[in-house]
């Protein structure tokens, strides 16, 4: 029985080079879209094929960093087209980091713009109304509404008349 081929050789039986320069996988794609390879028998991370072409052929990435496709295609496995990121880098140059406005038309601008710590971003208008739709829906009133209902009058009303009564 002969020995299995090395990962470069099955990994290199994979791809096809299309116009654009992208090396673009005709294997297994994973549901993202992202390639899947194998090669952890040759001592290579196990997973996917983009992280494999760039440890193959320029390194390791620095610690912290992961590959991030430059030219936006998944399944394209060409390791010039990768560049080494920080997640949170990665994640805001993806699909999302291109829209410009939240689901309700929101524009993403210094101020309506809410960075969570895992890397994706809200819009504070939307989080402005969903805040109020929860306070409606647990009945606290608006600062204004609280004025209005003359309940502070009330209960400095109460204060006063529990300090003479406890002067007394």
């Amino acid at each position: 029985m002969s020995a299995p081929a090395p990962a470069i050789t099955r990994f290199l039986r994979k791809i096809i080079i299309s116009d654009s320069g992208c090396w673009l996988w005709t294997a297994a794609l994973n549901v993202k879209g992202y390639a899947i390879f194998n090669a952890e028998r040759d001592g290579y991370n196990s997973g996917l094929a983009h992280n494999f072409a760039f440890e193959y052929y320029r390194g390791r990435p620095p610690a912290g960093t992961e590959p991030d496709h430059l030219c936006r295609v998944r399944p394209c496995v060409n390791p010039w087209h990768l560049e080494a990121v920080t997640h949170l880098d990665n994640i805001r140059r993806g699909t999302k980091g291109h829209v410009t406005h939240c689901l309700r038309g929101h524009e993403y601008t210094d101020t309506n713009t809410v960075h969570l710590r895992n890397g994706h971003r809200r819009c504070h208008t939307c989080k402005q109304v969903a805040y109020e739709q929860d306070r409606r829906k647990r009945g606290v009133p608006t600062w204004k509404e609280w004025v209005a209902s003359g309940e502070p009058k009330r209960r400095k009303l109460l204060r006063t008349w529990d300090a003479l009564l406890s002067a007394t």
